[in-house]
């Protein structure tokens, strides 16, 4: 499956736009779809009410995106995508998906770290991040079908934390032309979590000192 790029920043746009309340009267997050802003949230465009978790990817930059420039993403088998512009490979990402959710036993951790970061993603956060991916996982946005999952409130997106890791290593050591993370633990919406990082290795920790996703930048 092929897309323009050029196609689907439009689209966001306008999620962005009914978000923050440029078109018609703002709405809670919680009632409605990131994906299609149907009022109440009823999976009517599609979108699952409980899906698979991604757990873990491999981002691959092979030539810097050009602002102003048409791309091309091609969606292959599982979760493989490459981005084109004019015509040139530019990125490769691989992402894992389970339905059984966590299963790999997390690292302990000794190193002393370099830099250290409290946070949190809040309920906005969340859902402007599933409108931005266009996400058909209610489990990251509706508390509800958080709670049928088994979650006491919606579970971040790893994607998300990843970024997060990702920014830290282009502060720390420029720009990143290989990223890979594994997540080993759900993290909540406004649960807190500490951000580490140490050379090139980055992880996070929940409050209580268990890591809940590794990645290394290179």
């Amino acid at each position: 499956m092929r897309r323009s790029l050029t196609v689907l920043i439009p689209r966001v746009q306008r999620c962005f736009g009914r978000f923050l309340g440029w078109t018609g009267a703002r709405q809670t997050t919680a009632s409605r779809c990131p994906r299609c802003f149907i009022t109440p949230t009823s999976g009517a465009c599609g979108g699952a009410a409980i899906g698979p978790v991604i757990t873990a990817g491999k981002l691959r930059v092979h030539a810097p995106l050009r602002f102003g420039i048409a791309a091309e993403m091609s969606v292959g088998s599982g979760q493989k995508r490459t981005v084109l512009q004019r015509g040139a490979l530019a990125l490769t990402e691989d992402l894992v998906m389970s339905d059984a959710g966590f299963r790999d036993t997390a690292p302990s951790r000794s190193q002393v770290p370099d830099v250290r970061r409290d946070c949190t993603f809040s309920a906005d956060a969340l859902f402007a991040y599933a409108a931005l991916t266009m996400s058909p996982n209610r489990v990251h946005f509706e508390p509800a079908v958080a709670q049928a999952a088994g979650f006491s409130a919606p579970v971040v997106d790893a994607r998300l934390m990843a970024q997060h890791l990702a920014a830290m290593a282009e502060q720390t050591h420029g720009a990143v032309n290989a990223f890979d993370f594994r997540a080993f633990a759900p993290v909540l919406q406004d649960q807190r979590v500490i951000f580490f990082a140490q050379g090139r290795d980055y992880w996070i920790e929940d409050a209580a000192g268990q890591v809940v996703m590794t990645a290394r930048a290179g």
